[in-house]
This record gives structure tokens, C-alpha cells and sequence, in this order.
């Protein structure tokens, strides 16, 4: 089986800072990784998530940002700052292996 490297990667980390008037609460800033496991879906690697199709990418996207609601009490997408896609390092159109 092989995939076809793109110009973009989705980040696979979500960094959360809390303050309150001004203040760092303390604890923050904290980091979650969509690889690691949580609410019941296992760990994967970076690999996994690379391979990943867009139906199951979207299901563990929308648990995680479920999980990260539940756990830090915020809602992720009226709070993230910055776009989850940036620029890959990888040359676009590549066929890799796997």
C-alpha cells in the first residue's frame, strides 16, 4: 500500500494557556497530542495519522476536540487561535511506501 505525500500537514497538537486578569493559572500552558490515546481510542503514531483516511481523521478530530471540551471546559473551535493546517516539509506528490 502506498500514499501520496501533500504540501499541507494537519498539526497534532493542541497547546491550551489559561489566565486569569492577566495571571498564568497555574498548571498551564498545557499541551494535548490528537496521537495519544483518550476517551476510549488508542495511541497512534504519526505514521497512523499520516495514513489515516479523511472519514476516520475526521471521527478522531471530532472526538478529540470532544475530549479537550470535556476536560478543559471550553469549546476548541470557538477558542483555537490558529488554523490546524500549515505547511508540510514534504515534497507534494511523492509516492511512499508503507
Amino acid at each position: 500500500m502506498a500514499y501520496i505525500t501533500t504540501d499541507t500537514d494537519i498539526a497534532t497538537t493542541l497547546s491550551i494557556n489559561k489566565t486569569v486578569q492577566g495571571q498564568q493559572v497555574p498548571g498551564y500552558p498545557k499541551s494535548y497530542s490528537i496521537l495519544a490515546a483518550f476517551g476510549g481510542l488508542p495511541e497512534i503514531t504519526e505514521n497512523d495519522w499520516r495514513k489515516m483516511t479523511s472519514a476516520p481523521r475526521l471521527q478522531r478530530i471530532e472526538a478529540f476536540k470532544a475530549y479537550i471540551n470535556e476536560v478543559e471546559q471550553i469549546d476548541v473551535d470557538a477558542t483555537q487561535a490558529n488554523d490546524v493546517f500549515r505547511a508540510s516539509d514534504e515534497t507534494p506528490g511523492e509516492v511512499v511506501e508503507w
